[in-house]
This record gives C-alpha cells, structure tokens and sequence, in this order.
C-alpha cells in the first residue's frame, strides 16, 4: 500500500518485520510484533525448551529473561524454577510489557516485569543465577555494553546464555544467487548488528565471562511461507529492495517468482544460521 503520510521513511522502515523490533512502539500496529514472537515462539518450542536447560536452572533459582517479549520464555522459566524462585522479565518496549501483565493476570503468574533497556539494567551486581537473552542484541546500538550488563547482574558461577541469528550467513536458492545475497544481506544491514551471531564469543570473552561455549544451530527451511513467515518478510519485499537500491524492478520480480516456483515444486531450500553461546561468570 502505497505511503501518503508525506513522511520520508526511515532506513529501518524498508525491511523484515525483525528489523523494526528497535523501536517497536514507534510503529503503526505495535501488535503485529506480538502475533509475530507468538507465532515465532510456537514454531521454535522445541528448540526453545533446549536451551533453557543451558542455564541449568533448579526450584528456587533466580532468572532473568533480556528482551522478554510477550512472556512466552519467562514463563516458562518461571514454571521451572517454582514458587520459591525469582522469574524477572525486561524488555525496552511498553507494549510488551503491557502484554506480559495481561497474560501474568490471566495465568496467575508470579513474573516480575521491568520496562528498561539491556545496555542499563536494573539490578544490583550479581543478582540472578542465569540470565537469558534471544533476538535481542542484534537490535542494540552497543552490544558490548549489553552483555558486560548481562555478566554484571549474574551472580559468581551462574550461567548467561544468548541466541542470536547471523542474518549475514544467511543462504537461500535461487536462479540468481548474486541478487538473492544482495538483496537479503542488504534488507538486514539497517540491524545494529547484522552480523551479532558471530561475534557473540568474542563478546563474552570480553565481558569476563569463563567456560565460554559457542554453538552454531542451523535451521533448514523447505517452504517459501514458512521463510517469510520466521524471517518477518511481508509483501512488500520486491518494494522494500527496489527502495534499497538492491535490486531492479525485474530483478526484484524475477527472484520472487523464482522462490515461489521452487516452492511449488517442492526445491525451495533456505538455512537461517543462529548462533548460541553460554558463559559462566567467573567466582
């Protein structure tokens, strides 16, 4: 639909649905970045509830859920660590947070909310026994600073884990792979950090964290629905590449075409590269 505010759009405003998770309450429809995590969360469960036991959380733990979203993971930290445990989610957004509420209203949950950034957060040194992060950092303007702050409120010999997308790596199939890498690498630079995923190890290396274990998980996609659908790509992806500079109109077209045939004949391949890394905080 074509734009008639008169407003320029923002670099951020030309790509993924995940790239305009910085700020998400500045946007026209704050709710569509719930549906999203929500749909995001149902497709990843599985994976999810892996990593939760990285932080090898036991009942009456402290945890702390970075970038909590709508709840889906700080509940589910809650269930583990039971009734005498501590189970506190943050998150920059109020939308969020507001959602998280109504849910812990409905639920009888016993989470606690903060509305307050990663790179200041809230907490004393040392507070919790793991802290978790997912999709989070790739939006922040300083990701060092964000995890030193991960490491800081984690208690000595607790656990932080982070899960973050390389969305630099990332590999589609297509007839034309120079326009394919073109265009999704470039839909991805307006992230702070495109390529966080690998840089993860580094960062907590830096932050002074110890036992320091990177892992790549890579997630194969068959189907060109379920790509859009985890990537965040809407329908106006041909628009948002032609605007970028990052393909022609036909480029744009042929590409799309090009998945949607490989779709219908059962040969569309993708593979998201997700980078997850724990640390312990050094005694």
């Amino acid at each position: 639909m074509e734009d008639t505010s008169g407003k320029p759009r923002r670099a951020a405003d030309m790509t993924s649905l995940g790239g305009r998770f910085a700020n998400v309450d500045a946007t026209a429809d704050p709710s569509g970045f719930v549906r999203y995590l929500d749909d995001t969360a149902r497709r990843f469960l599985e994976r999810k509830r892996a990593s939760y036991a990285l932080l090898e959380l036991k009942p009456g733990d402290a945890v702390l859920d970075v970038g909590c979203g709508p709840g889906s993971d700080l509940f589910e930290l809650e269930a583990i660590v039971g009734p005498t445990g501590r189970a506190v989610g943050i998150d920059s957004s109020t939308t969020m947070i507001d959602e998280v509420r109504r849910r812990a209203a409905s639920t009888g949950s016993r989470a606690e909310l903060e509305l307050a950034s990663v790179e200041s957060l809230p907490f004393a040194n040392g507070t919790f026994d793991a802290v978790r992060t997912e999709r989070l950092l790739m939006h922040v303007a300083d990701a060092a600073r964000a995890v030193r702050e991960l490491a800081r409120v984690t208690k000595p010999g607790g656990r932080v884990v982070a899960i973050e997308p390389d969305h630099q790596m990332t590999a589609l199939d297509a007839a034309d792979g120079e326009v394919c890498d073109r265009v999704f690498r470039g839909l991805h630079m307006s992230l702070a950090s495109p390529r966080i995923g690998r840089q993860l190890r580094a960062l907590f290396l830096d932050a002074g964290l110890v036992d320091v274990d990177a892992r790549v998980v890579p997630l194969v996609i068959t189907s060109w629905a379920d790509f859009r659908a985890i990537a965040g790509f809407g329908d106006d992806l041909q628009a948002n590449a032609i605007a970028r500079g990052l393909a022609t109109p036909e480029q744009a077209r042929a590409l799309v075409s090009n998945f949607e045939a490989r779709d219908r004949d059962g040969r569309f391949f993708a593979c998201l590269v997700v980078m997850r890394c724990k640390g312990v905080r050094a005694a």
